[in-house]
């Protein structure tokens, strides 16, 4: 698949032209667990991400091999990964911790809770059948109504996680 990796101009030319590598985010808040954030398939979108967090806005292109997808656009996924919040649950419950929540907000942007039952579910796969996941994927339905009325939201995109960073195949500057 083809990804665009919303960036600043220096970050996009170590990359493409230096051939440094990505910064992985670790964010709690992680929409799709830790790892490489792509917009599938749309680079306007990740240009106006860009464009509404840097001076010097810029996109970096990648060919992308999902690899094992932890896919949440597939229901046999959704299903596993609602296990997963039970594991976490329970895991929670025996050291006496709180699970953390995703943050209100209209689009809920801050996603703790996803985030945290993605990254332990992905861990816990890896310990009982030696398998990673190399990539997480899911929709996002963002930003106001595209017009009155609207379920579809101007900012909706597919996102793709990228835990293993040998699925990039190659970056390009679209």
């Amino acid at each position: 698949m083809v990804g665009f990796h919303g960036c600043d101009q220096e970050t996009r030319d170590k990359i493409v032209l230096h051939r440094d590598v990505f910064k992985e985010s670790v964010n709690e808040y992680d929409w799709l667990g830790h790892g490489v954030y792509f917009w599938e398939n749309d680079f306007e979108r990740a240009f106006q991400w860009a464009k509404e967090r840097t001076q010097y806005p810029a996109v970096i292109g990648a060919l992308i091999e999902p690899g094992n997808c932890l896919d949440l656009l597939e229901q046999s996924s959704r299903e596993r990964l609602k296990e997963g919040y039970e594991m976490l649950k329970i895991s929670a419950s025996e050291h006496s911790l709180n699970l953390p929540k995703n943050k209100a907000g209209k689009d809920h942007l801050l996603r703790n809770l996803d985030c945290a039952v993605i990254n332990f579910y992905c861990e816990q796969y890896y310990e009982q059948y030696d398998i990673r996941f190399d990539s997480v994927r899911g929709a996002f339905w963002e930003g106001e109504p595209l017009f009155p009325g609207a379920a579809i939201k101007e900012k909706s995109h597919v996102q793709i996680c990228i835990r293993n960073r040998e699925c990039i195949k190659a970056v390009f500057i679209p």
